[in-house]
């Protein structure tokens, strides 16, 4: 209640901490001056307004009027992202565009059209035994040998991120380095035996947007966002059987 009365203050105009309190107290809405400060730094920040004050004009209703709609629509752009994940191309504003997504991702992992197995070589990078892989944008799952999901990640190539010496971030044969990513740790363990066996699970982008029906190419947040849903959902997405584990009598 308290923070709805305060963004409803927000895009109203009243865009200073006074303002907004006085706003909501007028609402009946008694809010402490601390949480109203919090959240207007953060819709100040979202609109592009940090570190500004609020901009008087003195040359007229015409002026004051440009201020006020200039400030208006930029509240209104910052208040139509809160809680909202950001996308380009890509849907994930409803339950069904998300189960959409989510159906299309099941079926071609399951569907194993690019699977291949990694080895490490030289210690450090991965490598594909049978050759390349596609050389396009997509995802990809690293799994064990009982299918078991262990890393997701994108590439703006396939090829390039899961068989090459020279395309790698991982940073590995870098002695100077202060930290290894997931990846690294995944080499280490395949190499020390811990990890019997790894191989890589594919999609493509192209073959995502012919699934979904899209005609314009995702956008680098858009990827970023599929990797994101990827993760969440793996235990779903490779249809594991969830084991509850008895922890007490």
């Amino acid at each position: 209640m308290k923070v709805q009365a305060i963004r409803q203050a927000f895009s109203e105009g009243h865009i200073t901490v006074e303002e907004v309190i006085a706003f909501c107290r007028s609402a009946g809405v008694d809010v402490a001056e601390a949480t109203v400060r919090t959240q207007v730094s953060r819709l100040r920040k979202a609109a592009g307004l940090s570190g500004q004050r609020r901009t008087r004009v003195t040359s007229g209703a015409s002026g004051l009027a440009e201020v006020s709609t200039r400030q208006a629509e930029s509240v209104e752009s910052a208040l139509a992202f809160a809680g909202v994940v950001r996308t380009d191309a890509l849907d994930v504003s409803t339950a069904e565009a998300i189960q959409r997504l989510l159906e299309a991702l099941e079926h071609l992992l399951n569907s194993r059209e690019f699977r291949a197995q990694l080895i490490v070589h030289d210690l450090a990078h991965f490598r594909t035994v049978g050759g390349q892989v596609p050389a396009l944008p997509g995802w990809y799952v690293i799994c064990d040998a009982d299918d078991l999901p262990l890393y997701v990640g994108t590439a703006n190539d396939l090829n390039g991120r899961l068989n090459t010496d020279s395309g790698s971030r991982d940073n590995f044969r870098n002695t100077k380095r202060q930290s290894d990513p997931q990846r690294n740790f995944l080499k280490a363990f395949h190499t020390c035996g811990h990890i019997a066996s790894l191989h890589a699970v594919m999609v493509t982008e192209g073959a995502l947007r012919s699934s979904l029906g899209m005609s314009v190419p995702l956008t680098a947040r858009d990827r970023q966002s599929v990797e994101k849903v990827i993760s969440i959902f793996r235990a779903r997405l490779f249809r594991l059987q969830v084991r509850v584990v008895r922890l007490w009598p």
